[in-house]
């Protein structure tokens, strides 16, 4: 029988200072047709995950909702299999299909069991050479978006976060375009058959598998998607935007809304500048995590709010740095005061050593746990694909959070964290 030592809980475990890990790159194959694929390989699992990424967002899209409606619909039915068919065959192999569009990109996730994977492949090729678009299916999907839009449209997180988009961008911007319920009457069948022609038939998309992936999966990949965009060329990244379209306070009247939801924030410098890591620090303290400087004041001690957050969106040609909460209509102005304020407390005093220290092990811990096995390091490797930087990008953003003092804190935050160069958005009932 053996022996487990019983380790002694009144005492501290010996504290480590945390070491950024050598990340594996992945390994990168070209097929004859120019497409580029990598391989992020690990047998201790046996799964499958596969990314099909198009450069197919919203900002190639020349008509609002395209771009979304098109990636919703390429499991809507093909050629050879109806949506029903495709969904039981799913099922049959305990396998998952999902296919999304953001800003950037639409993408196509398959999720399955290594054994299955030679089956399931040629799905997913079918559901990007020969979805038909179908009539009927369309006209579901459509007034599914719609209804859901209606509804949203009531309520004042929604329409704050709409505002600010057009906003920080400007209405005519690529990211700053936003959709009104005429744009739905208006889509038709026809756009989605002309986009998927443009940006999936005559766009070479990356792919990423991870998993346990072997040379027979390889091997039947390469049969599958070699005899596709043979002169099909990457489509180019939009211009980014240039300059923030508006700034200053900007309501959003909502006569008797008991609460007003409001959001700020500034167009800010992506995440391959060289002060990111810094601006991602800042970003943290200032309300980042359950523990910070917003979450403390505005919630634990004014009570304003059940919570309230700060982000950084990156896109692949912009960044936005955006706080935003629902708080009671009487307090609206005291808690948007109390926002100002603790981001010029960042703008004129250093971050005691006690706080930095706690927020370098959360950020550092985090991106530790989003980095472990092969199917979260493929999904951190989406945004460096186009770019230059390997996985190494993440080890040296470690290393950063461990360097960083309280005075280059300071003065990134006087940089980029201005309170007079934001934008707010408040929807509410406007108090006198």
């Amino acid at each position: 029988m053996k022996n487990f030592s019983i380790p002694n809980r009144s005492k501290q475990p010996r504290l480590k200072k945390i070491q950024a890990p050598e990340l594996p790159e992945p390994t990168k194959g070209v097929l004859n047709n120019g497409l580029v694929y990598y391989v992020f390989k690990n047998k201790l699992q046996d799964v499958v995950k596969i990314d099909v990424l198009f450069r197919a967002g919203s900002v190639y899209q020349n008509k609002k909702l395209v771009a979304s409606t098109t990636a919703k619909m390429l499991k809507e039915g093909t050629k050879s299999m109806t949506a029903s068919k495709i969904a039981e065959r799913l099922d049959h192999f305990g396998a998952y299909l999902e296919t999304s569009s953001n800003n950037d990109r639409a993408v196509l996730t398959l999720f399955s069991l290594k054994k299955n994977v030679r089956f399931l492949l040629p799905l997913l090729a079918a559901t990007i050479y020969e979805p038909v678009f179908g009539q009927q299916e369309f006209h579901i999907i459509n007034t599914q978006q719609k209804q859901e839009f209606l509804v949203n449209s009531l309520k004042p997180k929604h329409i704050t976060n709409r505002v600010f988009n057009e906003l920080v961008f400007g209405p005519d911007n690529p990211y700053g375009r936003t959709a009104n319920e005429a744009d739905f009457d208006a889509l038709r069948r026809d756009d989605l058959i002309e986009f998927h022609q443009d940006f999936f038939l005559n766009n070479k998309p990356v792919v990423i598998f991870s998993g346990h992936v072997d040379q027979t999966i390889e091997k039947q990949f390469i049969e599958l998607f070699s005899s596709h965009w043979l002169t099909a060329s990457d489509k180019a990244f939009p211009d980014p935007p240039r300059d923030q379209f508006a700034t200053g306070i900007h309501w959003v009247d909502k006569p008797g809304s008991l609460q007003s939801a409001f959001k700020m924030g500034v167009l800010t410098i992506n995440r391959f500048h060289a002060d990111y890591p810094a601006l991602l620090m800042l970003n943290t303290v200032l309300g980042g995590y359950f523990g910070s400087r917003l979450m403390s004041n505005i919630r634990e001690d004014k009570g304003y709010t059940y919570g309230i957050n700060s982000s950084l969106a990156a896109y692949e040609q912009a960044c936005v740095l955006s706080i935003s909460s629902e708080v009671g209509r009487e307090v609206t102005s005291a808690a948007l005061a109390e926002v100002q304020h603790e981001i010029n407390k960042l703008r004129t005093t250093p971050i005691p050593e006690h706080e930095l220290s706690l927020v370098r092990n959360y950020l550092s811990g985090n991106y530790l746990r989003n980095l472990e096995g092969p199917l979260t390091l493929a999904d951190n490797f989406r945004p460096l694909i186009f770019s230059a930087l390997g996985m190494n990008y993440y080890k040296n953003i470690l290393n950063s959070f461990q360097q960083l003092t309280s005075e280059e804190l300071k003065t990134t935050a006087l940089k980029y964290l201005d309170p007079e160069k934001m934008v707010t958005v408040v929807t509410g009932e406007k108090l006198p």
